[in-house]
């Protein structure tokens, strides 16, 4: 049963989404949902609040974890780059979305329908942490509190995506996250990103 209703769930989701990116969320109704899905009102209710609890569902699958980004965390050369790949985890939702449906996400957290910063900032601690073993490597040389610099971090990334969405995708939003990380976290320039690596990161989107 939790085997059929994880395909049913996946059904659904992926119905929403396309109907999102072709419609617009506001335009979309549960009916269309279930419809594109081919399944019954019930099943989707049985799985889900409403539309607005499928955006939901998917921040708080991105949540992060030491199970999902073990491999990440485990070989990252530097406690920087475990920042980054937590990142990378977070940019991966807006890239998958893309930038109009990413927007509208936004909106819907301004309007209090989704809570976006909440999943974003459950990982401050970590950045905190990093940060402050970073300090301490060499490799982040900005002396500014780890208290306030990790968290703040996270509020560049996130105020990142706003503009990306607003340019409509018309940068690449990975390339840049990094720029403006090593930028902001003064990384040491042993550290940084070469130009080639830059361009792989481009490539990822």
């Amino acid at each position: 049963m939790a085997g059929e209703n994880s395909k049913i769930r996946e059904s659904i989701i992926h119905a929403a989404l396309t109907l999102f990116r072709e419609k617009g969320y506001d335009s979309v109704s549960v009916n269309e949902i279930c419809r594109k899905a081919y399944v019954a009102h019930s099943s989707f209710y049985y799985l889900f609040s409403g539309k607005q609890e499928i955006l939901q569902y998917l921040l708080n699958e991105v949540r992060v974890d030491e199970r999902t980004l073990s491999e990440a965390l485990l070989f990252a050369k530097n406690d920087f780059e475990r920042m980054w790949a937590i990142c990378c985890r977070y940019l991966d939702i807006a890239i998958s979305l893309g930038p109009k449906l990413s927007a509208e996400l936004m909106r819907l957290e301004l309007t209090g329908v989704v809570d976006v910063l909440r999943p974003i900032h459950s990982v401050d601690s970590w950045f905190i942490r990093f940060t402050e073993n970073g300090q301490q490597q060499g490799v982040i040389r900005s002396n500014l509190p780890a208290e306030f610099l990790g968290p703040f971090g996270i509020d560049n990334v996130y105020k990142l995506v706003y503009d990306w969405n607003a340019s409509q995708g018309g940068f690449s939003l990975v390339r840049r996250a990094r720029e403006m990380s090593e930028i902001l976290y003064d990384i040491a320039p042993e550290y940084r990103m070469t130009d080639a690596e830059l361009k792989k990161l481009e490539e990822l989107e």
